[in-house]
């Protein structure tokens, strides 16, 4: 009977204890209830305006706000708010903060399964790391968000994704990767019939097919008129595609301004006029992050066609003050050329040359970063890679894990309401997860050994690819030598004309030009020629003219008569078909008392006198003399020179007399620097030789 009354005592003992741990539990959700209940309105409001506003320091002021109302857990809202607060750190330039925002979105994205955005903040990711010149990481991202877009299933997704690595490829001159993924997109967005990013892509494109030939061009304006024909299908127009509207805008006016430099009509300048005043009408319709730079700059290529060089020079100034207000350095590189060019065409070559020492600094780093470009694509794609065969493998665990302890906890929360008979099952239950975290760890460290023998493997692969490259670079490098040692050195053309400047750039490390001087008696003979190839090609082509010209010319007797057009008949005949077929370029001038006999074949050369040039043409059936005067100036150059100069000047003879007019040492830094300016094309000689007749 005793026993009884104990038994029962227990029994009413637990059933209070539960009802206790009820009544707690039900107490603190209705607080928790009433205090979430308090901040609801203002973290809706916070939300609203972060995600409508297209302000950055309205969205970093109210997407922080909302971010400190949560007190604790994670949900999708607090996710889109790291995301919008990184958008605005973005912009501002604040890429280290904007990064830790977005991992914290991707973070809470992860445990949600939210691919999309995850995609988006990865994308975003990659413009900020790409801002801090870390290449790998920008790539890294980049490949990352397209698997996150892959594994949403969402077409739209993954067709913004190829674009943002189209952009990647352009920014870096990969048009070719660029042509491609661009292409890819397009193909998806048909699909999903998304006119957006069909606009998006067709503008990528116009981008990718730019190139200095008129064919180039007007591919890329009809790529470009398609954008503008899918964006404008959009029912409303937001930030996004306002954006990529002015930058096909924007695009189709520079491909404008370069027909008419390549063709000298102007109706493209008044195409490039019309997209002008679309470009600046866009800004009534909706708000643009630096809008107005964009307009300045394009403003500046039409005053460039117009030749209104001062007004230009005056947008440049409001340009360059708009930059410095807001921080940014972005477009130091644009604005240093545009004074650059301004300057030269208005004939300060002071200002010039300082502008010019600028650009040059800006270009060196971009060409420094663009030189691993396409490495770290590699190493950043196959890092991805390996780390999501990594990551799925460890989530798989983790799940299971996570899935152990929730069991855990569960039977640990009804333990505590039936009392001392739980402990038994705690116990079990905690040497039942023991031995689970132990064959984990065990697991984990196989595979961190297996993932480490891989690395070794890429690494050794990696070095057997760097030992090629060295071969390779080491055999044209001594290709180079023996090039050169077939040429005239510096010592020996000097010996021949004491006044000799010469400019010799090769577009690749061996070259389809060469340039020659010698003696025969009194005569002094200067050779100057080219391929229409370049690299290794045109450099056995070059090889082979100059060694023809020399053998022909070593067969002459310094007393006799000599005539250029039949040293080059002669030269002609040696020269196997494949060259001729090259369209091998060469001048020849032969300097005698009373002037100077020219002969070309495919190449003219100059004689400058009073800084006004004489073109001395190529082709002629005989010889042709000219009489030289004290002070003159002779200009020998091959027809790649002169495609390159077309690039700079549409009048490269009036540019290179003009030249002519600076002292020595001043045309000597003049003659060096005068291809810095932009992006080699072709294979660049040119020798100048002033005349001192005794």
């Amino acid at each position: 009977m005793h026993g009884q009354v104990l038994i029962e005592m227990h029994r009413r003992a637990i059933t209070l204890l539960i009802l206790l741990m009820i009544t707690q539990i039900v107490v603190g959700q209705e607080f928790d209830e009433a205090r979430a209940t308090r901040d609801t309105a203002r973290l809706r409001l916070c939300y609203e305006i972060a995600d409508t506003s297209n302000n950055v320091d309205t969205v970093a002021k109210y997407a922080s706000e909302g971010i400190m109302l949560f007190s604790n857990g994670d949900s999708i809202m607090l996710a889109d708010l790291y995301k919008y607060y990184g958008w605005a750190q973005n912009y501002s330039e604040k890429y280290d903060a904007a990064i830790t925002l977005y991992q914290k979105a991707i973070a809470i994205y992860e445990k949600m399964s939210e691919y999309r955005p995850m995609c988006i903040c990865y994308i975003n990711m990659s413009q900020c790391y790409n801002g801090l010149n870390d290449n790998r990481n920008a790539w890294k991202c980049l490949y990352n968000s397209l698997k996150m877009a892959q594994k949403s299933g969402d077409t739209s997704t993954i067709s913004n994704c190829y674009n943002e690595i189209t952009c990647m490829y352009l920014e870096n001159n990969m048009f070719v990767q660029a042509i491609e993924t661009a292409h890819k997109s397009l193909r998806l967005s048909r699909q999903t019939g998304n006119y957006g990013e069909m606009g998006n892509s067709a503008s990528l494109l116009s981008l990718a097919y730019s190139d200095d030939d008129s064919s180039s061009i007007k591919a890329a304006i009809e790529w470009g008129q398609r954008a503008e024909g899918y964006i404008g299908m959009l029912d409303t127009l937001d930030t996004y595609y306002g954006a990529r509207l002015s930058e096909t805008y924007g695009s189709l006016i520079e491909l404008y301004i370069s027909y008419y430099e390549l063709t000298g009509s102007k109706k493209y300048v008044d195409s490039a006029a019309h997209y002008y005043d679309k470009l600046i009408k866009l800004a009534d319709i909706i708000e643009i992050p630096d809008h107005d730079f964009v307009i300045t700059t394009k403003k500046i290529l039409i005053k460039y066609a117009t030749q209104d060089y001062k007004g230009a020079l005056l947008e440049l100034d409001a340009a360059q003050k708009q930059s410095k207000e807001k921080g940014y350095t972005y477009y130091d590189r644009t604005i240093f050329k545009f004074y650059y060019k301004t300057y030269q065409k208005l004939g300060d070559y002071h200002n010039a040359l300082k502008y010019q020492t600028l650009y040059k600094e800006v270009v060196m780093k971009k060409i420094n970063a663009q030189a691993t470009a396409e490495a770290a694509a590699f190493d950043a794609r196959t890092s991805v890679e390996q780390e999501h065969e990594q990551i799925d493998y460890e989530k798989k665990m983790a799940d299971a894990e996570i899935e152990s302890n929730r069991r855990h906890y569960k039977n640990t929360a009804t333990a505590v309401g039936i009392g001392i008979a739980a402990i038994s099952i705690i116990i079990l239950v905690s040497i039942l997860m023991l031995r689970n975290a132990r064959k984990t760890n065990e697991n984990l460290s196989r595979h961190r050994e297996e993932i480490k023998a891989q690395n070794e493997m890429i690494l050794n692969e990696k070095e057997v690819l760097a030992d090629k490259h060295k071969k390779i670079l080491q055999s044209m490098t001594y290709a180079r030598r023996i090039q050169m040692a077939t040429m005239s050195s510096d010592q020996e053309l000097k010996a021949v004309f004491p006044s000799a400047l010469t400019c010799y750039r090769p577009r690749e490390i061996v070259s389809g030009d060469w340039y020659w001087a010698t003696s025969l008696g009194r005569k002094k003979i200067l050779a100057i020629g080219g391929s229409a190839r370049h690299g290794v090609p045109g450099a056995l082509v070059a090889m082979m003219t100059l060694n023809a010209l020399r053998d022909t010319i070593g067969q002459l007797s310094p007393m006799s008569s000599v005539s250029p057009t039949a040293i080059l008949r002669t030269v002609k005949s040696k020269l196997p078909q494949i060259a001729l077929s090259n369209n091998a370029g060469v001048s020849l001038c032969i300097f005698l008392r009373s002037g100077i006999r020219f002969a070309g074949i495919n190449q003219n050369a100059m004689l400058i006198r009073n800084g006004q040039p004489i073109v001395m043409l190529g082709n002629q059936p005989d010889d042709t003399h000219y009489a030289t005067e004290n002070g003159d100036f002779v200009l020998a150059y091959s027809a790649s020179t002169k495609r390159e100069l077309l690039t700079i000047t549409d009048d490269p003879e009036t540019y290179c007399a003009n030249l002519s007019r600076l002292s020595y040492l001043e045309l000597k830094q003049a003659f060096d620097n005068v291809f810095e300016s932009h992006r080699q094309s072709e294979d660049i000689s040119a020798v100048a030789i002033q005349i001192f007749q005794s």
